[in-house]
């Protein structure tokens, strides 16, 4: 990872309990470690690895979500934040993958509610939905899983298939402009999953400094203000003309007044404007558990 220079690495899969610290995963400590280990049975769990490079933290997941295998944290990046969500979903199709998918997406209903960008990556064992053409059958879990991607306005960016013939592995954003390169590569290992790669375009912020020139109306010469408009046309005669004329008669004499009796002062204003630049993070990858 270090040769590569990975920024940030999703591990689905990753098959981790209590006995594996996150020095092994990690001996050289060049990455922040969040994990989230299946309970119970042996296989599954999430795990990220966040350079240190890099400002993250984790996001605490409610107790009531424990058993779906969801890991997430936040990236800050200048003055924008950006959340990641690493998650799992077993290839289960009956009662029990349909009560897990319920508990997932009211888990990612919970995390999705926030103003900063969102990516969500993992492996959701959903083969049968087409993301190009926005169908999936009605099974309780896929149907469910698109309809919530519509909802919450995330787009799916990995078109090649990622075990066999499917799509299985999955890169969702709902930023239009913070996914890009993506690309299916050769899997970790003996893994019967590809890995994903892409790069994460992310926004930053120059700043510059403009001077205006404003009218210092608290220091205005009030009396003498209030004495030329006393001398205003129109206090004694009827206008005539135009709408445009009567204006110009109207408005001509203020301006002339302000401009005679409100001394002017500069003001520098501290200007902010967004950029998108993909320098501050490389290579994003998954990787996914030998089986």
């Amino acid at each position: 990872m270090s040769v590569k220079r990975i920024s940030l690495a999703f591990v689905t899969e990753s098959w981790l309990d209590s006995n594996i610290s996150d020095s092994l995963i990690d001996p050289s400590a060049d990455y922040s470690i969040y994990r989230h280990d299946r309970a119970m049975r042996v296989g599954g769990g999430v795990l990220a690895l966040v350079s240190k490079q890099l400002h993250s933290y984790q996001i605490a997941i409610p107790k009531q979500f424990q058993l779906v295998e969801v890991e997430c944290f936040e990236v800050v990046v200048d003055h924008s934040v950006y959340r990641f969500i690493v998650l799992y979903r077993p290839p289960e199709f009956n009662a029990v993958g349909r009560d897990y998918s319920k508990r997932m997406l009211e888990c990612l209903s919970y995390l999705c509610n926030t103003n900063n960008s969102v990516l969500i990556v993992g492996d959701l064992n959903l083969p049968d939905v087409d993301w190009f053409a926005n169908t999936a059958p009605d099974d309780d879990i896929q149907l469910l899983f698109l309809n919530f991607c519509n909802d919450y306005g995330f787009s799916q960016y990995v078109s090649e298939p990622t075990r066999g013939n499917n799509v299985l592995d999955l890169v969702l954003c709902n930023n239009p402009y913070t996914v890009s390169c993506i690309n299916v590569i050769e899997p970790f290992s003996n893994s019967d999953h590809s890995m994903i790669e892409f790069n994460l375009v992310l926004k930053a912020h120059e700043h510059s400094k403009a001077e205006v020139t404003t009218y210092d109306f608290s220091n205005a010469d009030v009396d003498a203000i209030a004495d030329a408009l006393s001398q205003h046309p129109f206090n004694y005669f009827t206008p005539t003309g135009s709408t445009d004329d009567v204006w110009s008669q109207f408005i001509d004499p203020i301006f002339k007044t302000i401009h005679d009796h409100v001394s002017q002062v500069g003001l520098i204003f501290d200007v902010r404007y967004s950029i998108f630049d993909r320098a501050s993070l490389h290579d994003i990858i998954i990787l996914l558990k030998p089986t």
